[in-house]
């Protein structure tokens, strides 16, 4: 999940930045963006969730029919090669599979709100990370020598200013800049 963290604070980053060169504040344009983003998560989920939920219970419901039927179409063939098979044992595992199914359909709920943890704890890691950058930088030099302190923080903003230069359409395709 850590790395998570750090994808999702990459790819923020751009659009908060943006707003903070247009005068907000870090912390608004952060949560800005955070809002949008959640926005933009919460209408898929709304689009999403209620046709598939309606498609998997119209599954499950008509599973039994299907097994059967596939169990009727599958009886010529196997008459035509002389198969010898008993057709209680093959409605008995598709039925089953069906119970695998319907087991599985009841742990989604389950599977979603922990979706739905892992997707807010990510989010507020990342944010956490964009807020407290320049605290996370001052602690990590505590670890630099004094005498190359200096150098290490032009270093840093000579990157962050050849990060900000570089333009989305100036890179090659499918290569990002992450600082």
């Amino acid at each position: 999940m850590p790395f998570s963290d750090f994808i999702v604070a990459a790819g923020v980053h751009g659009p908060a930045g943006w707003l903070e060169e247009r005068g907000l504040p870090r912390l608004a344009a952060v949560l800005i963006t955070y809002l949008a983003l959640i926005a933009l998560l919460v209408t898929m989920l709304i689009l999403a969730v209620p046709p598939l939920l309606g498609q998997l219970s119209e599954l499950a419901r008509d599973l039994p029919e299907i097994g059967q039927m596939l169990v009727d179409r599958l009886r010529p063939i196997l008459d035509l090669f002389g198969v010898q098979w008993d057709a209680t044992r093959a409605l008995e595992f598709v039925a089953g599979q069906l119970g695998d199914l319907s087991g599985a359909l009841t742990g989604l709920p389950l599977a979603v709100i922990t979706v739905v943890g892992n997707l807010v704890t990510i989010m507020f890691l990342s944010a956490l990370m964009l807020l407290e950058r320049d605290r996370a930088q001052a602690w990590s030099l505590r670890f630099v020598a004094e005498s190359d302190r200096e150098t290490v923080v032009d270093l840093a903003h000579t990157l962050r200013g050849i990060h900000a230069s570089c333009s989305v359409r100036s890179r090659p395709r499918g290569h990002a800049v992450t600082i």
